[in-house]
Protein backbone atom coordinates (compact mmCIF):
# COMPACT_ATOMS: atom_id res chain seq x y z
CA UNK A 1 0.00 0.00 0.00
CA UNK A 2 1.17 3.51 -0.82
CA UNK A 3 3.09 5.25 1.98
CA UNK A 4 4.72 8.67 1.74
CA UNK A 5 8.00 10.15 2.94
CA UNK A 6 7.95 13.97 3.06
CA UNK A 7 11.22 15.56 2.00
CA UNK A 8 12.81 18.24 4.20
CA UNK A 9 11.78 20.90 1.67
CA UNK A 10 8.11 20.47 2.66
CA UNK A 11 6.47 21.59 5.91
CA UNK A 12 5.99 18.78 8.45
CA UNK A 13 2.48 20.08 9.11
CA UNK A 14 1.42 18.29 5.92
CA UNK A 15 1.67 14.96 7.75
CA UNK A 16 -0.26 16.32 10.75
CA UNK A 17 -3.10 17.63 8.58
CA UNK A 18 -3.25 14.44 6.52
CA UNK A 19 -3.36 12.25 9.64
CA UNK A 20 -6.16 14.38 11.06
CA UNK A 21 -8.21 14.13 7.88
CA UNK A 22 -7.33 10.49 7.08
CA UNK A 23 -5.80 8.62 10.03
CA UNK A 24 -5.06 5.49 7.99
CA UNK A 25 -2.73 7.26 5.54
CA UNK A 26 0.98 6.69 6.14
CA UNK A 27 3.01 9.91 5.87
CA UNK A 28 6.38 10.26 7.57
CA UNK A 29 8.45 13.43 7.70
CA UNK A 30 12.11 13.00 6.74
CA UNK A 31 13.37 14.39 10.07
CA UNK A 32 11.49 11.57 11.85
CA UNK A 33 12.44 8.79 9.40
CA UNK A 34 15.25 6.55 10.68
CA UNK A 35 15.60 8.76 13.76
CA UNK A 36 16.45 11.77 11.61
CA UNK A 37 19.71 10.30 10.30
CA UNK A 38 18.85 11.22 6.70
CA UNK A 39 17.60 14.75 7.33
CA UNK A 40 20.67 16.34 5.67
CA UNK A 41 21.65 13.36 3.50
CA UNK A 42 22.16 13.58 -0.27
CA UNK A 43 19.05 12.97 -2.34
CA UNK A 44 20.27 9.68 -3.78
CA UNK A 45 20.72 8.25 -0.27
CA UNK A 46 17.23 9.42 0.71
CA UNK A 47 15.68 7.85 -2.39
CA UNK A 48 17.47 4.53 -1.80
CA UNK A 49 16.48 4.50 1.89
CA UNK A 50 12.88 5.31 0.95
CA UNK A 51 12.94 2.42 -1.51
CA UNK A 52 14.24 0.03 1.13
CA UNK A 53 11.42 1.12 3.47
CA UNK A 54 8.86 1.01 0.60
CA UNK A 55 8.09 4.73 0.94
CA UNK A 56 7.27 7.07 -1.93
CA UNK A 57 9.22 10.31 -1.65
CA UNK A 58 7.24 13.56 -1.81
CA UNK A 59 9.46 16.50 -2.73
CA UNK A 60 9.61 20.00 -4.23
CA UNK A 61 13.07 19.33 -5.67
CA UNK A 62 12.56 19.28 -9.42
CA UNK A 63 16.12 20.47 -10.09
CA UNK A 64 18.33 17.64 -8.80
CA UNK A 65 16.07 14.64 -8.20
CA UNK A 66 15.07 14.06 -11.87
CA UNK A 67 18.70 13.50 -12.91
CA UNK A 68 19.15 11.06 -10.01
CA UNK A 69 16.03 9.16 -11.06
CA UNK A 70 17.24 9.06 -14.66
CA UNK A 71 20.59 7.64 -13.52
CA UNK A 72 18.80 5.03 -11.39
CA UNK A 73 16.58 4.07 -14.32
CA UNK A 74 19.56 3.74 -16.69
CA UNK A 75 21.41 1.61 -14.12
CA UNK A 76 18.35 -0.56 -13.45
CA UNK A 77 18.06 0.62 -9.85
CA UNK A 78 14.41 0.66 -8.71
CA UNK A 79 12.96 3.26 -6.40
CA UNK A 80 9.62 3.42 -4.58
CA UNK A 81 8.26 6.33 -6.56
CA UNK A 82 8.48 10.09 -6.30
CA UNK A 83 5.71 12.67 -6.14
CA UNK A 84 6.78 16.18 -7.06
CA UNK A 85 5.00 19.15 -5.47
CA UNK A 86 5.31 22.20 -7.71
CA UNK A 87 5.83 25.54 -5.93
CA UNK A 88 3.38 27.43 -8.12
CA UNK A 89 0.58 24.89 -7.84
CA UNK A 90 1.10 24.42 -4.10
CA UNK A 91 2.40 27.42 -2.13
CA UNK A 92 4.68 26.51 0.78
CA UNK A 93 2.54 28.36 3.30
CA UNK A 94 -0.54 26.15 2.88
CA UNK A 95 0.17 22.60 4.09
CA UNK A 96 -3.56 21.80 4.22
CA UNK A 97 -3.92 22.07 0.45
CA UNK A 98 -0.92 19.78 -0.09
CA UNK A 99 -2.24 17.30 2.49
CA UNK A 100 -5.64 17.17 0.78
CA UNK A 101 -4.01 16.62 -2.62
CA UNK A 102 -1.88 13.79 -1.20
CA UNK A 103 -4.99 12.19 0.29
CA UNK A 104 -6.70 12.45 -3.10
CA UNK A 105 -3.69 10.80 -4.78
CA UNK A 106 -3.56 8.14 -2.06
CA UNK A 107 -7.27 7.35 -2.43
CA UNK A 108 -6.85 6.99 -6.19
CA UNK A 109 -3.57 5.02 -6.31
CA UNK A 110 -2.95 3.40 -2.91
CA UNK A 111 -3.19 -0.13 -4.29
CA UNK A 112 -1.28 0.49 -7.52
CA UNK A 113 2.37 -0.25 -8.15
CA UNK A 114 4.69 2.65 -7.41
CA UNK A 115 8.06 1.12 -8.30
CA UNK A 116 10.02 3.69 -10.33
CA UNK A 117 6.88 5.78 -10.80
CA UNK A 118 7.03 9.59 -10.97
CA UNK A 119 4.00 11.88 -10.59
CA UNK A 120 3.35 15.58 -10.19
CA UNK A 121 0.84 16.28 -7.45
CA UNK A 122 -2.42 17.76 -8.71
CA UNK A 123 -5.09 19.73 -6.89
Amino acid sequence: MLSFLLDANLPPAIADVAHTLRPEISITYLAEFRDGTLHKAPDDEIILAANKAELTLVSRDTKTIPSILRAFYEAGIPFSGVVFVHRITFPHDNPGVIAKALIKLWDKTKNEGWISRVEFLEK
